[in-house]
């Protein structure tokens, strides 16, 4: 029986490497030299891309008064003694018809609301543009989409009720603040109604989605430890953030848009949970051209006075 010789196969090995083709050499170097980059961008750079974004407002000196709105700036504190930071606007017309609070999407603040805010003054109806934590002026260092900020909007209702006396709240929330508004409708039931607009069903999922559009990488495994790494760093689980499971549980009237080219939260998103949602009292807009940032501007009047229709019907 032979007897393997440690010697002979150390050297065959060795002779192996060195007649190894230099252009396979080459591959491999390079191959394990971008997998243990990547490695390293995903543990430790990555992550901040998808929990904490710079605080640029697109005019810092913008308030409701360049649009001719009355308004008052509130403070309201979190349950983990955050600030929050908005502005009330009350109804421009002799009628109220409810009370609307604005949330933004990622990386956005209130003063980018205000248009809205100016055309939802005219129809009658009080706004609060909040921003929301770790933007613009509010307090906290980490974006949580839902998980923190849906507290937040429970914060605000309270503010709402017992300061100004308001009853008849809703919430619109655009992209991200749309994922925080299904979050809040689901636990809160003081929100009388939503109005959602081109926002992701499973955190999971839209992140994965970015890492294409961004990237190029179709990588699960990839996307998945970058948002959990960001999820432990920001305190949260990635796991609950599923608006698209929220909207089950959401059994108030609720307004969806979505357009059709959104190129960074794909339209079926909207879709499935149009479809989840367990309110009797749905509509479901999809704009046709709209990208992820033009949906009002691309929809134009004839999106206004569908969401104007739907807003009428639950006049109190």
């Amino acid at each position: 029986m032979a007897t393997r010789n440690p010697q002979l196969a150390t050297r065959n090995s060795q002779l192996a490497t060195q007649n190894m083709n230099p252009i396979v050499k080459t591959i491999l170097i390079v191959f394990f030299a971008f997998l243990i980059i990547g490695l390293i961008v995903a543990h430790f750079s990555a992550p901040y891309a998808i929990i904490k974004r710079p605080r640029n407002p697109l005019n810092p000196g913008l308030n409701p008064a360049k649009f001719g709105l009355d308004y008052e700036k509130i403070i309201v504190q979190t349950v983990d003694a955050l600030e929050m930071h908005g502005f009330y606007i009350p109804s421009a017309i002799n009628a109220t018809y409810g009370t609307i609070i604005l949330l933004h999407g990622i990386g956005s603040c209130k003063e980018n609301m205000l248009p809205l805010a100016l055309k939802l003054a005219h129809e009658g109806y009080n706004t609060v543009p909040m921003d929301s934590r770790a933007h613009g002026e509010s307090g906290g260092d980490y974006i949580t989409f839902g998980h923190f900020e849906k507290q937040d909007v429970w914060s605000i209702v309270d503010f709402l009720e017992t300061e100004k006396g308001l009853k008849n709240i809703g919430i619109r929330g655009a992209s991200m603040g749309g994922a925080i508004a299904l979050q809040a409708l689901e636990h809160d039931e003081r929100l009388q109604f939503g109005i959602i607009e081109c926002t992701f069903a499973d955190l999971s999922d839209v992140v994965f989605d970015y890492q294409k559009l961004w990237l190029g990488l179709e990588s699960r495994f990839v996307s998945n430890y970058t948002l959990n790494r960001a999820a432990k760093i920001a305190k949260f689980f990635a796991k609950d953030i599923k608006p698209g499971e929220s909207a089950k549980n959401i059994e108030q009237p609720v307004f969806y848009a979505h357009g059709d080219a959104d190129a960074n939260i794909s339209v079926d998103y909207g879709k499935q949970i149009y479809e989840n949602l367990a309110s009797k009292n749905k509509e479901l807009v999809i704009v046709e051209g709209a990208e992820h940032e033009n949906l009002m501007g691309h929809g134009g009047e004839a999106y206004w006075s569908k969401l104007m229709g739907f807003l009428g019907k639950l006049r109190k």
